[in-house]
Formats: C-alpha cells, sequence, structure tokens
C-alpha cells in the first residue's frame, strides 16, 4: 500500500500592451459570471495574418474537436504547457509563438523558466495574453498578436467559450490540449495535435509512442485509489494512520511563495530536499507506519505530474513498490534521458529521493 501527500499538492496546475485593435473592442460582461470579457464590434479580414495556401489535413486536438490549419502555424498563442510545446516542437518551435500566458511559468516557476530562458533568447520578446487563472487573460493583447492559431489547456478553453466563439468568427482556430486530465489518451492526443500544428509531426508521433509505451509497462498500488474524489484531494490524518501504508510519497515543487515545501526541481540539491522532507516523518502518529519504520518516506516534484514526462514519476512508484519488477528501471536517468533528447535544458537538481539513502 502507498500514499501521496503534498507540501504544495493541489495549486494551480493548471501584459504585454494592447495593439492597435484594441479600438475593436468594447468591454462587455460574461453571462452568467458577471467576469468581464472583449467582445468585437468590427475587424476587418486585412488585419488578420495570412497563411500559405498548400492544405493539411485535419487535426484532431485532445477533447476530439477538429481544427483544420491551411499550413503549420506561424503565429501561435500558447496558454500552456510550456515545457510539452518544448519537447513537440524544440527551441526553435518558439520562433513561432507570439504570444503566452508569462505568470505561469515566469511567476509559478522562475527555476525552470530561467533556464529555458537561457537557451531561448526569444522568450523576453514573446507577448503577454495573460492568464485565465488570475483572471488576466485578454482577448485584446491576443488579437493584437495577429495569430494564425490559439493553443489552450482544456481548463482555460472551457471557461473562455464567449472569446472562443469570438476567435473563430474571425477564422483563428483554436486547438485544446490537455495533460491535466492525467488520461494517457489525451497526453498522446495533445502530444500529436502539437506536433502536426506545428510541423513536427514525425517526432510528435515518436514522443506519443513512447510515452504510452512507458506507461503501458507501468502498474502501481496506492491506498488513496477510491478515497479522493477528483484527482488529488486530501486525506485525513486517522486514514493514513490507520491504512499503515508501506510507502509515502510527499510532493515538493520550487514555487514561490512557499517557504515550508519540501524544495525539488532544478535549483534542488538532495541535503536540502531530505532537510525539507525530514519533518513529515515526525507527524503525530506517523512513528508508527510501517512507511517511516521502514524508510520509505518520499519526496516527488510536483511537475512531474500532468506532464509529457510524467511516466518517470510513474516508474519511481512503481520501483518504490516492487523493486524486483522494476529492478532495470532507473526513473532519474530516464527523466534525464528525456531531457536530453526533447528538451533544451540540462537536467540538474534532485526531482525524486528517498529520505533515508538506501545503503549496501
Amino acid at each position: 500500500m502507498s500514499s501521496c501527500a503534498g507540501s504544495g499538492c493541489g495549486g494551480p496546475d493548471h501584459a504585454g500592451t494592447p495593439g492597435p485593435l484594441a479600438s475593436s473592442f468594447r468591454r462587455a460582461d460574461t453571462p452568467g459570471t458577471g467576469a468581464p470579457h472583449r467582445r468585437l464590434n468590427a475587424l476587418h479580414p486585412a488585419a488578420l495574418p495570412c497563411r500559405a495556401r498548400a492544405a493539411m489535413p485535419p487535426i484532431t486536438d485532445a477533447i476530439g474537436r477538429t481544427v483544420t490549419l491551411k499550413a503549420p502555424a506561424e503565429r501561435i498563442v500558447l496558454g500552456f504547457n510550456y515545457e510539452e510545446f518544448t519537447a513537440v516542437a524544440g527551441a526553435a518551435g518558439w520562433d513561432r509563438v507570439a504570444g503566452f500566458g508569462r505568470a505561469l511559468w515566469a511567476g509559478w516557476r522562475p527555476a525552470v523558466f530561467s533556464r529555458y530562458r537561457q537557451v531561448i533568447p526569444n522568450l523576453d520578446k514573446v507577448g503577454d495574453v495573460g492568464t485565465t487563472d488570475d483572471g488576466s487573460f485578454s482577448l485584446e493583447r491576443v488579437l493584437s498578436l495577429r495569430p494564425d492559431l490559439v493553443v489552450l489547456a482544456e481548463w482555460s478553453f472551457s471557461v473562455l467559450q464567449p472569446q472562443v466563439a469570438q476567435l473563430e468568427a474571425l477564422g483563428i482556430p483554436v486547438l485544446v490540449i490537455d495533460y491535466n486530465a492525467q488520461i494517457p489518451a489525451r497526453h498522446a492526443a495533445s502530444t500529436i495535435a502539437l506536433g502536426i500544428a506545428t510541423g513536427n509531426a514525425e517526432r510528435a508521433q515518436a514522443l506519443a509512442d513512447m510515452y504510452l509505451s512507458r506507461v503501458a509497462d507501468i502498474q502501481t498500488r496506492n491506498i488513496a485509489a477510491g478515497h479522493i474524489a477528483k484527482a488529488w484531494g486530501p486525506l485525513s490524518p486517522e486514514y493514513i494512520i490507520a491504512a499503515n501504508p508501506d510507502h509515502i510519497f510527499i510532493a515538493g515543487s520550487s514555487w514561490v511563495n512557499s517557504p515550508n515545501a519540501v524544495l525539488t526541481g532544478f535549483d534542488a540539491d538532495i541535503t536540502t530536499t531530505r532537510a525539507r522532507l525530514a519533518p513529515y516523518g515526525q507527524r503525530p502518529g506517523w512513528a508508527g507506519i510501517a512507511a517511516i519504520r521502514r524508510g520509505e518516506l518520499h519526496a516527488i516534484e510536483h511537475g512531474l505530474c500532468r506532464a509529457l514526462f510524467d511516466y518517470t514519476a510513474m516508474l519511481y512508484l512503481a520501483k518504490q513498490m516492487h523493486p524486483d519488477r522494476f529492478s532495470d528501471v532507473d526513473p532519474v536517468a530516464e527523466l534525464r534521458r528525456f531531457h536530453a533528447q526533447y528538451l533544451p535544458v540540462t537536467f540538474e537538481g534532485t526531482w525524486m529521493a528517498r529520505l533515508t539513502p538506501i545503503t549496501a
């Protein structure tokens, strides 16, 4: 049995200056929410970007919608999943990005963003369109960037229906990706869709096939199954103690404004990670739990969930619980290999670790 808890679990997984198109809008309220959005009054078709006329096959996005492009997109507004986009399109793929939600990357995870910024210099020049997470998303800013494709995570798409309707009315396609659902088929569909949209179909298909094959090889057990209504949520202290789990995994992070979180990720050294993890083993009633007595208290980076490389976290869980069946697997080496093969930043830091090192 195992338990998964978090020192930052359940957090969001989930501005530039308006251009000349701003005069084409007036403020209105989104029906039923009272939240402001921008409604289009008029916009001349000549203000929209021109695309090549070469035909492309229709794209099926993560939620089964059909999206049609005339050619690989050249001015993309990217709402989320920046590492996944980079894995699919490469560092050069950011030459195709006109705008993104900066706060979700640079604001929430500066340790990660700073590394990508070093190898993708034009990140500083990409426009900021805001995010639905903090209510700053701006359709004015999106349109001022003259996009030929808007890519939205499903959780943003679901709350931007009026804006999506306006974009599509202008002939600007909207592609939905969904890595947050934690459904392998949606991971694959999102990856393949991004690949076709950016002219990297072969690379994306290889990534999707690799991901699905890794997931198919992993079997895990977790005492939280059936006790959490959503993909994440709280477990009562009494339940954890009564369940007497054999393994406990604490979600760590490098998020800003989380000084008490277990530090994991690029900037985390193993000593700091273990020092931040140790107090969890001292919680009231935990001394008698099998996991604590056996030294099976672990930290694992929150950023490894709901990502194209989240199979490495699954491998780590599986290896700890079934070491004999996964004796040939090295999850950290697998994560390092993914970075070397698909991402432009160097892998370093502590992403998954046991509180007490195994001694020979």
